[in-house]
């Protein structure tokens, strides 16, 4: 009787352990899922930006000037200067053909926007710019929307975990026969949650970095312990004892290297 009271309780314990798990599981969806859907397709779109832009912004990309005079870089700030009274040149893109240079201009409120002789856009409002600020901070920014998103990945790594906690407890990879409608989407969920899991991690773990809190965590903790990741070869080159060189040539002096030199060696050899 006491062996048989003591499984019951194990089974009660680990049946309440695997139901407070999914509940945690499904919160943790139905909170972080409209913010990993932004998430996902915003980062989607940031990768194929050059294509986009260059579809949408054929005309000030690629568009010909109704000037036909050559302009020098000087000549051509000069006027955009002059068409945009208030505005300082902050950045100059040169690119080969066939894209337009692109001078960025900044006012002293710090607004910018990217002038061409072909045309203007304000940089803020971008394609590119657009998905990176959605991407990073929900294009509101401040610290409190930060805060949001890179808990939004710190709930992600939960779920996945979780998720694999509930996929091994259940079973649910393993296919049943007379499976309901809702059996058979429940161990698609598991199958397609458990091939996911390390891409997910990975991508996670590696855009935690950027983020508000972790970045300037791994920041300062990388200069405070600059040594970190750095072999130890490099930290503790190798030297000479002095015994070890022969008796004869010890008071000779040590020879030396020049870097430029070296480095002009090496660019004439590359």
């Amino acid at each position: 009787m006491c062996y048989k009271t003591t499984m019951a309780g194990g089974l009660k314990f680990e049946k309440n352990n695997y139901n407070r798990f999914w509940r945690w599981h499904f919160y943790a969806a139905l909170f972080i899922t409209p913010l990993l859907i932004t998430l996902t397709m915003s980062g989607i779109g940031y990768l194929f930006y050059t294509d986009i832009e260059n579809i949408i912004y054929d005309d000030l990309f690629f568009g010909e000037s109704n000037n036909t005079d050559e302009l020098t870089i000087d000549e051509g700030i000069a006027n955009v200067k002059e068409q945009y009274k208030g505005y300082d040149v902050s950045k100059i893109i040169v690119l080969d053909d066939p894209y337009n240079t692109r001078l960025t201009m900044t006012n002293e409120q710090g607004e910018d926007n990217n002038n061409q002789i072909v045309g203007e856009q304000n940089s803020k409002y971008t394609y590119s710019n657009v998905m990176r600020n959605t991407h990073s901070s929900l294009f509101v920014g401040g610290t409190i929307v930060n805060y949001l998103v890179e808990l939004a990945a710190c709930w992600a790594i939960f779920l996945l975990l979780s998720g694999l906690y509930l996929t091994y407890r259940s079973k649910a990879w393993q296919k049943k026969q007379h499976s309901s409608p809702r059996q058979k989407y429940k161990r698609l969920h598991a199958l397609l949650g458990t091939v996911i899991v390390i891409p997910m991690i990975l991508i996670i773990f590696t855009g935690l970095p950027w983020s508000f809190f972790m970045g300037n965590f791994i920041n300062t903790a990388a200069h405070e312990n600059p040594s970190i990741g750095v072999p130890l070869l490099k930290q503790q080159p190798p030297t000479s004892d002095m015994n070890e060189i022969p008796w004869a040539t010890r008071s000779n002096a040590l020879p030396s290297s020049s870097v430029p030199n070296s480095m002009q060696t090496m660019k004439r050899w590359m």
